[in-house]
């Protein structure tokens, strides 16, 4: 009897958890339409060479939210680089420029969330077939 208790207390943190995962425990102020997206990321951190990985959670056309294992400042200036699968004969990078608007503290052992207003976007279509050609001898 107790044991069924226990476990209808860990499925209702669960849920809870997973509706502060989603909706956030900050007030939405968001002008654009948001999308749900899981997708691995790199972010530089101003114009330097320092590279750390992501999770993008969602993003909007004016907007990104991303989890790191690093806290930025608020109001520097960011880069995340999201790749799209290397699709053959195409893949695209999309780079978003903008600045650290909010930073939500981890829990032991969790990722930072970051939520950057993006002021500039960059498109990099690349063909994977030409990249392997100028790398070897191949003919393309």
């Amino acid at each position: 009897m107790a044991f069924e208790g226990i476990a209808a207390e860990r499925v209702a943190n669960r849920s809870e958890r997973r509706g502060a995962l989603m909706v956030g425990v900050q007030p939405d102020q968001r002008n654009a339409s948001r999308f749900f997206v899981t997708a691995a990321t790199k972010i530089r951190i101003g114009e330097g060479c320092v590279e750390h990985v992501g999770l993008v959670r969602d993003l909007s056309g004016n907007g990104i939210f991303v989890y790191s294992d690093f806290a930025p400042e608020c109001g520097s200036r960011l880069e995340v680089i999201l790749r799209t699968s290397k699709m053959r004969p195409r893949h695209v990078s999309i780079a978003c420029r903008g600045k650290v608007v909010r930073v939500e503290p981890s829990a032991t052992g969790a990722a930072i969330g970051i939520a950057l207003a993006v002021d500039e976007y960059e498109f990099c279509i690349q063909n994977p077939r030409r990249e392997l050609a100028a790398d070897s001898s191949i003919p393309s």
